[in-house]
């Protein structure tokens, strides 16, 4: 499961292990009663280093975070092999271009 902390104006996302399909929809609710509950953060840092299983349903997901984002907000902390091997069979790289 997604592990969501809020410190003053910044969201930590730290992605689990397991990112994959069976996760997604839980985390996608996590991540919006965080965002109901405290509001929408001006920053966002995502961790990414322990992730050692990730499929496309989660991709995704992290996608879509980076993508609604403003620009120059979020920050990516760590990356797995496990993302780099997605990223590379999707011909993508972090951060996303604009």
């Amino acid at each position: 499961m997604i592990d969501l902390r809020k410190d003053n104006d910044t969201i930590y996302i730290i992605l689990p292990e397991t990112a994959t399909i069976m996760q997604v929809e839980e985390d996608t609710a996590a991540i919006a009663r965080s965002i109901a509950e405290e509001g929408k953060a001006k920053c966002m840092t995502l961790d990414l280093s322990a992730v050692a299983q990730i499929d496309s349903a989660y991709l995704q997901l992290l996608l879509s975070l980076l993508r609604e984002s403003a620009p120059g907000n979020a920050v990516i902390k760590g990356q797995s092999q496990a993302i780099d091997d997605i990223l590379d069979l999707y011909g993508l790289s972090l951060p996303l271009p604009a």
